[in-house]
Protein backbone atom coordinates (compact mmCIF):
# COMPACT_ATOMS: atom_id res chain seq x y z
CA UNK A 1 0.00 0.00 0.00
CA UNK A 2 2.58 2.48 0.83
CA UNK A 3 4.45 2.00 -2.65
CA UNK A 4 0.87 2.67 -3.95
CA UNK A 5 0.50 5.71 -2.09
CA UNK A 6 4.68 7.12 -2.65
CA UNK A 7 3.67 6.47 -6.73
CA UNK A 8 -0.11 8.52 -6.27
CA UNK A 9 2.06 10.99 -4.27
CA UNK A 10 4.79 11.53 -7.20
CA UNK A 11 2.23 11.06 -9.85
CA UNK A 12 0.29 14.49 -8.18
CA UNK A 13 3.59 16.24 -7.65
CA UNK A 14 4.62 15.58 -11.51
CA UNK A 15 1.23 16.53 -12.63
CA UNK A 16 1.85 19.69 -10.54
CA UNK A 17 4.88 20.48 -12.36
CA UNK A 18 3.61 20.21 -15.42
CA UNK A 19 0.35 21.87 -15.17
CA UNK A 20 2.56 24.53 -12.96
CA UNK A 21 5.03 24.47 -15.66
CA UNK A 22 2.25 25.40 -18.17
CA UNK A 23 0.67 28.56 -16.38
CA UNK A 24 3.70 29.93 -16.41
CA UNK A 25 4.82 29.45 -19.71
CA UNK A 26 1.01 30.95 -20.56
CA UNK A 27 1.75 33.45 -18.37
CA UNK A 28 5.23 34.33 -20.26
CA UNK A 29 3.28 34.00 -23.82
CA UNK A 30 0.56 36.26 -22.77
CA UNK A 31 3.30 38.62 -21.30
CA UNK A 32 5.50 38.03 -24.81
CA UNK A 33 2.04 39.21 -26.61
CA UNK A 34 1.22 42.31 -24.81
CA UNK A 35 5.12 43.38 -24.97
CA UNK A 36 5.04 42.81 -28.73
CA UNK A 37 1.46 44.50 -29.59
CA UNK A 38 1.50 47.65 -31.18
CA UNK A 39 -0.77 49.02 -28.71
CA UNK A 40 1.23 48.37 -25.83
CA UNK A 41 1.07 51.58 -24.60
CA UNK A 42 -2.88 52.32 -24.47
CA UNK A 43 -4.53 51.79 -21.72
CA UNK A 44 -6.00 47.63 -20.90
CA UNK A 45 -9.62 48.18 -22.20
CA UNK A 46 -8.36 50.01 -25.31
CA UNK A 47 -5.72 47.58 -26.14
CA UNK A 48 -7.67 44.82 -25.91
CA UNK A 49 -10.51 46.51 -27.98
CA UNK A 50 -8.00 47.47 -31.23
CA UNK A 51 -6.21 44.13 -30.55
CA UNK A 52 -10.11 42.34 -31.11
CA UNK A 53 -10.30 44.75 -34.23
CA UNK A 54 -7.63 43.13 -35.75
CA UNK A 55 -8.26 39.92 -35.37
CA UNK A 56 -11.54 39.94 -36.55
CA UNK A 57 -10.31 42.03 -39.43
CA UNK A 58 -7.31 39.15 -40.10
CA UNK A 59 -10.17 36.42 -39.57
CA UNK A 60 -11.83 38.34 -42.39
CA UNK A 61 -9.32 38.59 -44.87
CA UNK A 62 -8.95 34.82 -44.51
CA UNK A 63 -12.43 34.12 -45.09
CA UNK A 64 -12.11 36.41 -48.38
CA UNK A 65 -9.39 34.55 -49.29
CA UNK A 66 -10.97 30.76 -48.70
CA UNK A 67 -13.21 31.75 -51.17
CA UNK A 68 -11.46 33.06 -54.09
CA UNK A 69 -9.57 29.79 -53.37
CA UNK A 70 -13.46 27.94 -53.42
CA UNK A 71 -14.18 29.75 -56.49
CA UNK A 72 -11.21 28.43 -58.34
CA UNK A 73 -11.48 25.20 -57.53
CA UNK A 74 -15.75 24.84 -58.30
CA UNK A 75 -14.49 26.67 -62.05
CA UNK A 76 -11.56 24.05 -62.16
CA UNK A 77 -14.24 21.08 -61.24
CA UNK A 78 -16.82 22.33 -64.10
CA UNK A 79 -14.19 22.43 -66.91
CA UNK A 80 -13.12 18.82 -65.77
CA UNK A 81 -16.55 17.36 -66.25
CA UNK A 82 -17.15 19.79 -69.30
CA UNK A 83 -13.89 17.71 -70.50
CA UNK A 84 -15.11 14.42 -69.95
CA UNK A 85 -18.47 14.80 -71.79
CA UNK A 86 -16.60 16.33 -74.33
CA UNK A 87 -14.68 12.93 -74.27
CA UNK A 88 -17.97 11.22 -74.23
CA UNK A 89 -20.08 12.37 -76.74
CA UNK A 90 -20.13 12.91 -80.43
CA UNK A 91 -23.25 15.42 -80.90
CA UNK A 92 -23.43 17.11 -83.76
CA UNK A 93 -23.50 20.91 -83.24
CA UNK A 94 -26.74 23.28 -82.91
CA UNK A 95 -27.58 25.89 -84.43
CA UNK A 96 -24.90 28.61 -85.26
CA UNK A 97 -23.82 31.27 -82.43
CA UNK A 98 -25.01 34.80 -83.10
CA UNK A 99 -24.23 38.14 -81.03
CA UNK A 100 -26.73 38.76 -78.59
CA UNK A 101 -27.42 39.68 -75.07
CA UNK A 102 -28.64 36.12 -73.02
CA UNK A 103 -31.97 37.21 -70.60
CA UNK A 104 -31.52 34.37 -68.49
CA UNK A 105 -28.38 32.48 -67.82
CA UNK A 106 -28.87 28.22 -67.21
CA UNK A 107 -25.09 27.27 -65.42
CA UNK A 108 -24.22 25.37 -62.71
CA UNK A 109 -22.78 28.44 -60.84
CA UNK A 110 -25.79 30.13 -60.79
CA UNK A 111 -26.57 31.24 -57.53
CA UNK A 112 -24.46 28.88 -55.84
CA UNK A 113 -20.73 31.25 -56.33
CA UNK A 114 -22.59 34.10 -58.84
CA UNK A 115 -26.03 35.52 -58.70
CA UNK A 116 -25.97 36.22 -62.39
CA UNK A 117 -28.14 39.32 -64.06
CA UNK A 118 -27.85 38.74 -67.82
CA UNK A 119 -24.78 37.25 -70.53
CA UNK A 120 -23.32 38.00 -73.70
CA UNK A 121 -22.36 35.86 -76.01
CA UNK A 122 -20.62 35.59 -79.68
CA UNK A 123 -18.96 33.74 -82.25
CA UNK A 124 -15.16 33.52 -82.89
CA UNK A 125 -12.71 32.25 -84.80
CA UNK A 126 -12.35 29.09 -82.62
CA UNK A 127 -15.87 29.07 -81.22
CA UNK A 128 -17.13 31.09 -79.00
CA UNK A 129 -16.89 33.54 -75.67
CA UNK A 130 -19.65 34.15 -73.28
CA UNK A 131 -19.79 36.82 -70.55
CA UNK A 132 -21.85 36.61 -67.55
CA UNK A 133 -22.62 39.78 -65.20
CA UNK A 134 -23.65 39.52 -61.83
CA UNK A 135 -22.56 39.66 -58.20
CA UNK A 136 -20.90 37.05 -55.74
CA UNK A 137 -23.31 35.27 -53.72
CA UNK A 138 -21.28 35.50 -50.44
CA UNK A 139 -20.66 39.65 -51.22
CA UNK A 140 -23.60 41.13 -52.96
CA UNK A 141 -21.32 44.36 -53.36
CA UNK A 142 -18.92 42.86 -55.59
CA UNK A 143 -19.87 42.94 -59.19
CA UNK A 144 -18.04 40.50 -61.29
CA UNK A 145 -18.33 38.91 -64.82
CA UNK A 146 -17.77 35.81 -65.66
CA UNK A 147 -16.20 34.72 -68.84
CA UNK A 148 -15.79 31.19 -70.92
CA UNK A 149 -14.39 30.12 -74.31
CA UNK A 150 -15.71 27.35 -75.99
CA UNK A 151 -14.31 25.32 -79.33
CA UNK A 152 -16.39 24.60 -82.41
CA UNK A 153 -18.28 21.61 -80.46
CA UNK A 154 -19.51 23.95 -77.73
CA UNK A 155 -17.14 22.29 -75.03
CA UNK A 156 -15.80 24.65 -72.64
CA UNK A 157 -12.11 25.29 -72.81
CA UNK A 158 -11.28 28.01 -70.32
CA UNK A 159 -13.19 30.25 -68.14
CA UNK A 160 -12.51 33.48 -65.45
CA UNK A 161 -14.13 35.29 -62.99
CA UNK A 162 -12.84 39.49 -63.18
CA UNK A 163 -14.07 41.32 -60.31
CA UNK A 164 -15.46 45.10 -60.89
CA UNK A 165 -12.63 47.48 -59.40
CA UNK A 166 -15.36 48.92 -57.03
CA UNK A 167 -17.69 47.20 -55.16
CA UNK A 168 -20.89 48.71 -56.45
CA UNK A 169 -23.50 46.23 -56.58
CA UNK A 170 -24.23 43.67 -59.19
CA UNK A 171 -23.61 44.46 -62.60
CA UNK A 172 -25.92 44.21 -65.63
CA UNK A 173 -24.76 43.97 -69.32
CA UNK A 174 -26.88 46.79 -71.41
CA UNK A 175 -25.12 47.58 -74.61
CA UNK A 176 -21.95 46.05 -77.07
CA UNK A 177 -20.09 47.38 -79.64
CA UNK A 178 -17.97 44.70 -81.19
CA UNK A 179 -15.99 42.72 -78.54
CA UNK A 180 -16.50 46.17 -75.64
CA UNK A 181 -18.96 45.86 -73.35
CA UNK A 182 -21.12 48.31 -71.61
CA UNK A 183 -22.13 47.35 -68.54
CA UNK A 184 -24.19 49.35 -65.72
CA UNK A 185 -24.33 48.76 -62.16
CA UNK A 186 -26.60 49.09 -59.37
CA UNK A 187 -26.24 52.58 -58.82
CA UNK A 188 -26.60 53.49 -62.56
CA UNK A 189 -22.87 53.62 -62.86
CA UNK A 190 -21.53 52.54 -66.39
CA UNK A 191 -18.26 50.67 -67.01
CA UNK A 192 -16.71 49.87 -70.30
CA UNK A 193 -15.11 45.95 -70.06
CA UNK A 194 -12.58 44.64 -73.33
CA UNK A 195 -13.95 40.92 -73.65
CA UNK A 196 -10.95 40.27 -75.74
CA UNK A 197 -8.12 41.22 -72.92
CA UNK A 198 -10.73 40.55 -70.31
CA UNK A 199 -10.43 43.73 -68.33
CA UNK A 200 -12.07 46.38 -67.69
CA UNK A 201 -11.45 49.73 -69.33
CA UNK A 202 -10.23 52.42 -66.68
Amino acid sequence: MKSIKIKAFVGISTLVLIFGGVTIFSSELIDVSAATSPYEEFPKEKREMLESIERKKYEARSEIAGKEIELKNKEAELKRTEDLKKSLTNEESEAPITTEILDFIDDPLRNKVIKFTNGWITPTESGAVSVYGGALVNDLEQGVVLVRHYDEKRFMTGSSIIKTPDKLGAIEIKNYKDMVLTLVTEDGTELQFDVRVEKFQQ
